[in-house]
This record gives C-alpha cells, sequence and structure tokens, in this order.
C-alpha cells in the first residue's frame, strides 16, 4: 500500500523523470479510469513535483523541518550568510520542491522547474532578520546549485557566457538547458561580486587560484586578489596552496614554501624561490 503522496500517474510530467529505483509506485490503471487524473491528482497522486509550503517558518535547525533532502546543510548555508541574531530569522512564506534526490532525467527536470509555476520556488526566499529584510537562495535553488544537474556538473562549477570576464578561466561554460536568468538562480556563476558574498565563495576562488590546471593572467589575478582583500577574514580559511611568483613567472605555490614579500619590503627572495605577492600592485 502507498500513500498518495508516493503514487505516481503513469502519464504524468514527473514519472518520465524520476529514478527507476525510487520507491514511488505508479497509480494501477483501473484507479485512473475509474477517477480520472485529475482526481486522483486533488488526492495527492503526484502528477509533477510535490511542492512543501508553509508560513512563519523560524530559520533554526530545531524549528525548520520539512523531511526535505538536506535541508540541514541549506540551514547552515542560509544562517552563514546572515549576521549572528538574538532571534532566529522568518521566512513569511516557505516553498520547496520535494524528492529533487529521485530525478534521473535532468533536462527535462530543469525545463519543468523553470517554468511557471515551479519557476516561482527558485526565487530567493525573503527573510526577515532583525528588523530587516534580505533575500537568500532558496532550498530549491540551493539544492540545484549542490548536485550535478548540468550535464554533470554542479551549476556552480559553471558560469554564463556572458560572465564577469574575472571568471574566464576558472569556470567551465553553462549548457544552455533553460533560460539564463533560471541559470543565475540555480547558482551558474555571473559575477566575482555575487561569487564573493556567496556561501562558501572566497574559500572557493581561493581553491581555484589554487589549482595548478588553471591559468590566470597577471591583470586578473590583480582584480581577483584586490577583490578578496575586501572579504571580512573569518569568512575565508587560510588556502592550502596560493599564486605565487617565480622568477618573473606566476606558478602556484604550496603557502609552506611560498615567500612573502611585504609592500615597501627591501628584503628579496632566495633565487628561485616562489614569492607571494602581498600587495596586488606589485603583481
Amino acid at each position: 500500500m502507498y500513500p498518495a503522496g508516493e503514487l505516481l500517474l503513469a502519464d504524468g510530467s514527473l514519472a518520465g523523470l524520476l529514478d527507476q529505483e525510487t520507491h514511488f509506485g505508479t497509480a494501477a490503471p483501473e484507479l485512473v479510469d475509474r477517477y480520472g487524473p485529475r482526481v486522483l491528482a486533488a488526492a495527492g497522486v503526484l502528477d509533477g513535483f510535490a511542492v512543501v509550503n508553509d508560513t512563519d517558518v523560524m530559520i533554526d535547525p530545531d524549528d525548520c523541518d520539512h523531511d526535505l533532502d538536506r535541508e540541514d546543510e541549506w540551514l547552515e548555508a542560509v544562517l552563514d550568510l546572515l549576521p549572528e541574531v538574538d532571534v532566529p530569522p522568518v521566512a513569511r512564506e516557505f516553498s520547496a520542491v520535494r524528492d529533487l534526490e529521485y530525478v534521473a532525467d535532468w533536462p527535462s527536470a530543469l525545463a519543468l522547474l523553470s517554468r511557471p509555476p515551479l519557476r516561482a520556488v527558485l526565487n530567493p526566499l525573503r527573510l526577515l532578520a532583525a528588523g530587516e529584510v534580505v533575500e537568500v537562495p532558496s532550498y530549491t535553488a540551493w539544492w540545484l546549485s549542490t548536485h550535478p544537474v548540468l550535464g554533470g556538473r554542479r551549476p556552480t562549477q559553471l558560469r554564463l557566457p556572458n560572465a564577469d570576464p574575472l571568471l574566464f578561466g576558472l569556470y567551465g561554460d553553462a549548457p544552455a538547458v533553460v533560460d539564463e536568468a533560471a541559470l543565475s538562480m540555480i547558482g551558474v556563476r555571473t559575477t566575482l561580486t555575487d561569487l564573493l558574498a556567496s556561501h562558501g565563495g572566497p574559500d572557493e576562488l581561493l581553491e581555484l587560484l589554487g589549482d595548478p590546471s588553471i591559468e590566470v593572467d597577471r591583470a586578473q589575478l590583480r582584480a581577483l586578489w584586490v577583490a578578496l582583500a575586501g572579504v571580512d577574514p573569518v569568512r575565508v580559511a587560510p588556502p592550502r596552496a596560493v599564486r605565487a611568483v617565480l622568477d618573473g613567472e606566476i606558478v602556484v605555490a604550496d603557502v609552506e614554501d611560498g615567500h612573502l614579500l611585504s609592500a615597501g619590503s627591501e628584503s628579496g627572495a632566495a633565487a628561485g624561490e616562489p614569492v607571494v605577492v602581498e600587495a596586488p600592485d606589485l603583481l
């Protein structure tokens, strides 16, 4: 026996998107013939994605629990973006698509999610925090951003074709499976500013800069360092590797091997030893 919420209409838009090994059942043909798909859908049988709706939701691990996949991780990501407050932020209206973890056909699923009425769940979630209204990634947009839904890659690993030039070389091109606005909502990179403001964005950029397979030029590197210097230090973890200068060339050096050259210092580094440039103007 299946509850209605775990039954699929065989001809519904959701049935063809899910992994065949999921726990969902399919409504018996005789039920469909007897009552019709509209009546069964009204009773809770799934035709398309199910949406969880709630009101006055406290963004707190002890209070926000809608039995959504990785909901606790989403809460952690949201709270990381907000200043510490004595009273948990509140979402006056909360909507989220459930069962995303069972999707197998992502191109078709994204096409469905990017069209009304489901597109609304990709919009930022509005919170009341410390008397101010702030916007954070919705659960659905965040979940999509952290899973390989775009050609086997996470949206946050990709950028829009017309994205900030400073992101070129750091991120691959996002496939045009949905419109660019929808791609942006699910985490595809657009600007350096948005990247650094996102949860884990500064650490992600430092990790990319420490990847020897990624090439950046001096002007690009200077601009990236200047932007990183403006990030609150509490949001940045020390990297394991950094871009350095070796014999006049930009290289990647282990942080324990790099030699720091501060602005205005008259001391140099030993021949052939990597130099980490502290002042961007020296690049």
